[in-house]
This record gives structure tokens, sequence and C-alpha cells, in this order.
């Protein structure tokens, strides 16, 4: 085989250099062009595993989908549940008598105890006890429902008055303060009697004068059935009284 020259050896580099440059202008022409570009983006990445190997991209059908969508949270699910009634049940409540016995109820005329009375021309308080309660024992009650600021009992009727009626079953209305001993009290007063106690010695205790006993007694009377009228109250042990003011 013939030997080569000393200038041949020396085109060598220069030819593999050109050659090599030529190659990375056609590549570079390829990479550069849009064509090739498209096509790279619309390739998705392959998913790498640990081994190196490109694993398959997966896209998840339809029923998967609207599977994983219809798998919420259990919180989620109870949060929005609508619960829709199937049957209407219907509960009729029977209203019970709450009415108090001493808060009217209206007229009279349209309503029985407790009501409001307008007097006519010949009322007294045992004819009207007759009319509402056909007791004329429960007279008491209405004058006791009836008592003045003072506490002390109306001592006649006129017509066009108005009388309330209470219930016949109902307490007397007593709403004052309770009787205080040594001038502290705030008349009309309640006052529970003690045993032993007389009129007189509760207005000498509560007046600081016993002549004022008649004061008391008028304004505190029971129904006589034997007699069929209104007498002083009997006191005993408990007996409730109405104190007036200082006569």
């Amino acid at each position: 085989m013939p030997k080569r020259s000393t200038l041949e050896k020396k085109r060598d580099p220069i030819i593999i250099s050109a050659i090599i440059a030529l190659i990375g202008t056609v590549i570079t022409a390829i990479l550069a062009s849009p064509v090739l570009v498209a096509l790279i983006q619309r390739t998705p990445s392959p998913t790498m595993t640990a081994t190196g190997i490109p694993m398959p991209t997966v896209t998840p059908s339809v029923a998967s989908q609207v599977t994983a969508t219809q798998s919420l949270p259990t919180q989620v699910a109870q949060d929005t549940l609508t619960i829709l009634p199937t049957n209407t049940l219907s509960v009729t409540f029977q209203p019970t008598n709450t009415s108090n016995p001493f808060e009217s109820q209206g007229d009279c005329d349209s309503f029985s105890p407790p009501c409001t009375y307008r007097v006519r021309e010949g009322d007294f308080f045992f004819s009207i006890a007759e009319q509402f309660y056909g007791n004329r024992a429960l007279v008491v009650l209405i004058k006791d429902a009836n008592r003045k600021s003072d506490g002390t009992y109306q001592t006649g009727l006129k017509r066009g008055d108005y009388l309330f009626i209470p219930a016949a079953n109902a307490a007397p209305p007593y709403s004052y303060p309770v009787c205080v001993s040594g001038g502290l009290s705030i008349f009309p007063c309640q006052y529970s009697a003690y045993r032993g106690d007389t009129y007189q010695i509760i207005a000498e205790d509560f007046y600081k004068n016993i002549s004022t006993a008649e004061v008391i007694s008028d304004a505190n009377v029971e129904y006589d059935p034997k007699n069929d009228t209104l007498i002083h109250k009997k006191i005993q042990e408990g007996t409730i009284l109405v104190l007036p003011p200082w006569p």
C-alpha cells in the first residue's frame, strides 16, 4: 500500500471538521423546524420509573372520571343531604284552660267569669254573686276582687259601675306587700294572724291606737250562712287580713 503524503495527512482534520460542522448545521435546521417543534409539544413526556423504563401515560375513562367525581367525602355528603318527607303527619293539639282567674276575658254579657260586669239598676253584691255563681257565700270573692286602692271595700254600687267578677274557684286576689310591725309597713298590706291575735291587738301593733280596730275589721269580712249576711272575719292562726292605711 503506497504511503500517504504529508499534505494529505494535513487535510484530514480539516475535512473532518467540515463534516462535523455540516452535520451540526443540519441538526440545528431540523430542530428549528416548526413542524418538529409542534410534534414535540404535542407528544406527552413519558413517566419514568426508578429503573429508567418509560411508563405509558394512561388517560382515565369517562366512567372513572364520573366515579371519582361522585366519590365525595362523607362529611360533605352529610352536610348537603336533603331529606324529603314522604308522609305528612297532622297533629291537632287540644287547648288547655290557662286563663288567669283574676284577668278578665271580656264583657260578662259575652263571657263567663273571669269577666267584667257593668252594674245595672237594682244590683247589689249578693245578687251579683247569685247571678254568676249561684251561691251568695261567694259574695266575699267579688268584694275582695274589687277593693279600693286603699284596701277597703266598696260600700255601695251605682248603675254604670264596673266590677271584676273572678272565677269561682279563685283564691282572694291579695297582691299587697306583707305587713311589717314597728311602723315599717307600707299600707295597704297583708297580715297573717298569730295565735291569740285580735283586731285590737293588731290595731295597737300597727296603728298604735286600739280604737282603730274597727277600720281593720270593716276591711275583712266573711259570709255568715246562718244569718245570710256578711260579718267581720273571725281571726284564727294563719288568717289573712288586709290592713288599710293608717286612719
